[in-house]
């Protein structure tokens, strides 16, 4: 069995060129306009406090290795001074009762009073 193709004429297949290089050059224009209006979106964006510029890097204090600095990181203790549980009576947002549920998570802090807290209200009665 023989497969018989369709047959173009040279003025079809040049017509078709001719079709794809007009539409090729439209999307590369389009593509071109919606780049430039996403540019100016951007910064018009970061010009009213909707986007915010990124932060400047600053520059790497000199004798410091990048990262925490030895002593600066509290450790747990195995045997801690003093436990306290912290446990709320009722939400905080519907105030709802809260003795019947069960915790669905816990923290753990470790808090020295060496230092003072960068956090005052934290602990704040």
């Amino acid at each position: 069995m023989t497969l018989r193709f369709p047959f173009f004429h040279t003025t079809d297949v040049q017509a078709l060129v001719e079709a794809l290089a007009v539409r090729d050059a439209r999307i590369r224009e389009l593509e071109d306009i919606v780049a430039r209006q996403a540019a100016l979106i951007s910064e018009l964006e970061r010009r009213l406090g909707l986007r915010k510029s990124p932060a400047p890097k600053r520059p790497p204090v000199k004798g410091r290795k990048p990262g925490g600095q030895k002593g600066t990181t509290l450790l747990r203790s195995e045997a801690p001074d003093h436990v306290e549980d912290h446990v709320p009576h009722a939400c905080a947002h519907c105030g709802h009762t809260l003795e019947d549920g069960m915790s669905v998570r816990f923290e753990t802090r470790v808090i020295s009073h060496n230092k003072p807290s960068r956090n005052p209200g934290f602990l704040s009665n």
